[in-house]
């Protein structure tokens, strides 16, 4: 049994990765879709921070309305609760989209039937869903040159800040000291010059600066005084360390001074 090849199915070439997934609007479509696609494409006319409270009003709008008709009976203070804004705006901005083409208004009004019996009548709203599929087709472009211009400035930043990075890196390698401390360093120079590992200090009385030598423990033996009536031969004799020529001296001056 011999399987069929089957032929892959051409693709069009396309500029943009995007381009095949964006559908065509179309009036059947319902408000809420079309909302959604006007947003994506960047709202067209309504771009902008000067129409900010007439996309607002917009979506409400379409909120408080029947989703497949667009259109119904509907107030100022109804729209404007959806809206969060107050009710004289949303008015304002009702007008710019009549003005526009996106709704039919027809105003409310009072309805007086006798003396007695009075009511409001809410007004009368529908959702152009014609002019909506134009704003789509039109913002489109718009929104392609918007995302361009920004591309091609944040990919200048981009640049300029990896040149940077580039050249500091070069100066780096350039220079052969490491601008990282060494972690058994001294943390300051104690004798001028750049810091490192100074000598460590032997016993108790060591001297505290790295550059002077530690007295030997003989040589302060053979130089104190004889407080405890012990000789100086006895406490050289503790010492595990030969006694130098500087003891041997010092315990010839002392012996002399003892009467010795």
């Amino acid at each position: 049994m011999t399987r069929r090849k089957t032929a892959a199915t051409p693709t069009r070439p396309s500029s943009k990765p995007y381009e095949d997934a964006r559908a065509m609007p179309s009036a059947g479509w319902s408000a809420p879709s079309l909302m959604t696609s006007l947003a994506n494409s960047g709202w067209g006319e309504l771009h902008g921070r000067s129409m900010q409270g007439v996309r607002t009003t917009l979506q409400a709008l379409v909120n408080v309305l029947p989703f497949g008709s667009a259109k119904g009976r509907a107030t100022v203070y109804d729209v404007a609760e959806r809206a969060g804004l107050s009710p004289k705006w949303v008015a304002r901005c009702l007008r710019v989209l009549e003005e526009l083409g996106v709704i039919e208004w027809t105003r409310g009004g009072i309805t007086v039937e006798s003396a007695s019996k009075r009511y409001g009548t809410p007004g009368w709203i529908k959702v152009v869903k014609r002019r909506l599929v134009d704003l789509i087709i039109a913002a489109r472009p718009l929104n392609d040159e918007r995302y361009a211009e920004h591309r091609a400035a944040t990919l200048a930043r981009i640049a300029e800040i990896k040149t940077k990075y580039t050249r500091t890196k070069i100066k780096n390698q350039r220079s052969r000291r490491s601008d990282h401390v060494e972690l058994s360093a001294h943390p300051t120079p104690l004798r001028g010059g750049t810091g490192g590992q100074g000598p460590r200090p032997v016993g108790p009385l060591a001297s505290t600066d790295s550059s002077e030598p530690a007295p030997r423990a003989d040589l302060v033996a053979a130089q104190a005084p004889r407080a405890d009536g012990l000789s100086v031969d006895l406490m050289l004799a503790t010492s595990d360390v030969a006694p130098p020529a500087e003891a041997r001296a010092m315990r010839e001056l002392l012996r002399r001074k003892s009467g010795r």
